[in-house]
């Protein structure tokens, strides 16, 4: 007879506080909160531990919309950000061909997003664009900008012009004039008029058979600028609001203004924030539905991935990013992806970057089964409690915006971007700082890599066309093209019969642009995180192409290589950061030996590396060798505690200290112009 399995008693009778109680006894007195946790942009604490009292009971999160491709748990959106239009029509067949179930189209760069916009004008562009490839139950994703209203109105016309069932095509014209506005820096003259145009074009769309809505709550918008997760979903939120009191007002019931507005969130390689972050949406997003009197149905919600977290530096990192933010996105249960392929940040991606993008939703659905149980992480402490916490701040911050006057108010008295600008200094600090670490940029920089392939167009945005003399041409010979006023669609109604008559987008949004003026709304929109730091990396690219070599640091190791590997590890990562070589060695005892090295690597600037210890033997008569034999600067790895320890005459020996915790970015910008300048010299 098999005896029966049991656990140690001391298992069975464990808790969290005598989990506690063991690790403060092995912290040997650190402190637990900086040992262990962390915080998010919003002032979250991460716990190393949750248990059943950390998270809230009974936590429902809606689920999300019925895929309407196929049984495929979400969509699989393809970025078409290609600025030549033959090349985007063979992509998208390809891509409809090898597993997508629809297109993100980049008709506008006013948002920045990938690498450029189509040059579409005309109903034509839109033929080439889409000649052979069947658009039936597919989706399509345009993205926001100036001339929104009138490409909705060419791809409608299109489909007319081709008796393509409207209602066989799903996906969002992505109208979002509140994001727009923000965004470009601008804002209408007068808003109530400019934003009729908007609502004409949304009640013509509504009473279209396809299945397309006309708004998108975008949150990218806001995270671009550096918002964080609960910033970027109050604010998604808020615009949410605007646009279903706008389309309720315009005599819409509240059911069909909601149902006419979908939203879109990021995802990004934090899978956990991010997923709780989609998961807090629904949350967020069913409260308002029942909080305005609409029915109980599920909101359509589109992850992309996040611009802000792709990098120049070492590309191919950016796949794991890609695969991270899909994990996040089929767990949040999202109804759609877009993935940005690995090289969108150099420019125009391949065929094989885009089908990589493509193979990760594919393999992350068919092979990994990710997605197929309905919000999976329910039940998990950590994500239900991040969740909570997420919408609950969340939810403080629209009160806010309310509080306001709305979304509109906030923006234009400077509340939404002094936020955020706090918000996106404090990450850009943390970047700096080391205390946020970014693979392949921040942390294993590699000097040795190669830029990845691009995609050759032959109509990149530098080379397109000014399409102003055609439009005034067209227009001429077609006749001047009198729009009636914007209302219940009859404007948005006639620009497409226009189109169908050879008018362009380009003339016809000329036509419908508001009087604006320049308002500070959001900064930064079309600055990546990284590039503080990337742009180091350039201008030791420039060092290399004045001076004929590499900009290179000397690595004066003192002792053996269990003193000094750590730090020298970390300082050859803290100067490639900036591009700066590091000449490592096996160590020094003998300062004349290091002295002989140094002089040898040709190197104007050196650091020491080694204990604490072995620093107060020979540290400060190391630093006064290398500056006697050539050194432009002597740094040391240390903390900055170290200096208490050297006596105060002697501190000047020593250029700066370097330690997790100081600016990369200036300290190493000072260290490449020391270079320069000493190349200059010796030139």
């Amino acid at each position: 007879m098999s005896k029966k399995f049991e656990l140690p008693g001391n298992l069975k009778s464990a808790n969290k506080d005598e989990w506690r109680s063991l690790v403060d006894k092995a912290l040997g007195g650190k402190s637990f909160d900086a040992a262990l946790t962390s915080k998010t942009g919003d002032d979250i604490t991460i716990q190393p531990l949750y248990a059943k009292g950390d998270a809230p009971e009974g936590l429902a999160v809606p689920a999300g919309t019925d895929s309407e491709v196929g049984d495929r748990p979400w969509q699989i959106i393809e970025l078409i950000d290609i600025p030549d239009l033959k090349a985007a029509n063979e992509q998208i067949r390809l891509g409809f061909d090898s597993g997508a179930s629809g297109l993100s189209i980049a008709v506008n760069d006013d948002i920045p997003y990938g690498s450029a916009a189509l040059p579409l004008n005309n109903v034509s562009d839109y033929r080439a664009l889409f000649d052979g490839a069947d658009l039936s139950g597919k989706s399509i994703y345009f993205s926001n900008g100036q001339t929104s209203i009138a490409n909705a109105a060419a791809f409608l016309a299109y489909l007319q012009a081709e008796k393509i069932d409207p209602a066989s095509v799903s996906g969002s014209f992505a109208f979002d004039p509140i994001g727009l506005y923000a965004a470009t820096a601008i804002w209408p003259v007068n808003f109530i008029e400019a934003f009729e145009d908007w609502r004409d074009a949304s009640a013509a769309i509504i009473n279209n058979p396809t299945k397309m809505t006309p708004f998108m709550a975008a949150g990218r918008v806001w995270q671009q600028a550096g918002a964080t997760e609960a910033m970027e979903l109050a604010l998604t939120l808020a615009a949410v609001l605007t646009y279903a009191r706008a389309l309720e007002e315009s005599g819409l019931t509240i059911d069909q203004s909601f149902d006419a507005i979908s939203a879109s969130l990021t995802v990004t390689s934090d899978i956990f924030l991010s997923t709780a972050k989609l998961r807090a949406g629904r949350l967020m997003l069913a409260k308002i539905r029942k909080a305005s009197g609409a029915s109980d149905r599920p909101a359509h919600l589109l992850a992309e991935m996040s611009w802000l977290d792709m990098t120049r530096l070492d590309p191919e990192v950016n796949m794991l990013r890609a695969t991270a933010a899909t994990v996040a996105a089929g767990l949040g249960d999202a109804d759609a992806l877009v993935l940005l392929p690995f090289s969108a940040a150099h420019g125009v991606a391949t065929k094989a970057a885009r089908r990589l993008a493509l193979n990760t939703q594919i393999i992350a659905q068919e092979e990994s089964h990710i997605g197929a149980v309905t919000d999976p992480t329910a039940g998990s402490y950590y994500v239900d409690s991040l969740t909570a916490t997420l919408a609950e701040k969340a939810w403080a911050l629209l009160r806010r915006i309310e509080a306001k006057g709305g979304i509109k108010a906030a923006l234009t008295t400077g509340m939404v971007d002094e936020m955020i600008r706090t918000a996106r200094a404090e990450e850009v600090e943390a970047i700096a700082t080391g205390r946020r670490e970014i693979t392949g940029t921040t942390v294993f920089p590699n000097l040795d890599e190669k830029k990845p392939d691009l995609m050759a167009v032959a109509n990149t945005a530098e080379n397109a066309p000014d399409n102003k003399e055609t439009d005034k041409s067209q227009e001429n010979a077609a006749g001047a093209i009198d729009l009636p006023a914007a209302g219940n669609g009859t404007q948005f109604t006639a620009m497409i019969e226009a189109l169908k008559n050879s008018a362009t987008i380009t003339g016809l949004t000329n036509q419908i642009d508001p009087a604006v003026e320049s308002t500070p709304l959001l900064a930064d929109i079309d600055k990546r995180i990284t590039d503080d730091i990337e742009t180091l990396r350039t201008a030791a690219e420039k060092v290399t192409e004045k001076t004929g070599a590499d900009p290179a640091v000397f690595l004066a190791n003192l002792g053996r290589p269990s003193d000094f590997t750590a730090r020298a590890t970390w300082a050859r990562s803290y100067f490639e950061t900036g591009g700066i070589k590091a000449i490592t060695n096996n160590g020094f005892d003998d300062q004349s030996e290091m002295i002989a090295a140094y002089k040898k690597s040709g190197a104007s600037i050196a650091c020491l590396c080694s204990t604490d210890d072995r620093y107060g033997e020979d540290a400060v008569t190391a630093a006064k060798n290398l500056k006697e034999a050539g050194a432009q600067a002597v740094y040391l790895v240390a903390r900055p505690s170290f200096l208490k320890s050297v006596e105060e005459s002697d501190q000047s020996a020593f250029h700066a200290l370097l330690y997790k915790g100081n600016d990369m970015v200036e300290a190493l910008t000072e260290a490449l112009s020391i270079i320069n300048r000493a190349r200059k010299t010796t030139g």
